[in-house]
């Protein structure tokens, strides 16, 4: 499994994947949570912010970066 995070996570200075954990029924529950930084311009606004209620599978993650928000 995984998720190819590279063009969202700001990797400059302190930035860059800040933290990941597995489900606590890893492995019958596969699914990772992770925190990262997001790649954006400097004290600009964040346009893309999405929450969700459940964690997502490592496809759903996927969609989840290629789809726009309306």
């Amino acid at each position: 499994m995984y998720a190819d995070l590279r063009t969202r996570v700001h990797n400059f200075w302190d930035r860059g994947l800040l933290g990941m954990a597995l489900h606590p029924d890893f492995p019958a529950d596969p699914r990772p949570y992770v925190l990262y930084a997001y790649d954006a311009v400097p004290g600009g606004l964040i346009d893309d912010v999405r929450v969700y209620n459940r964690a997502l599978t490592p496809t759903e993650i996927q969609n989840d970066m290629n789809t726009p928000v309306n």
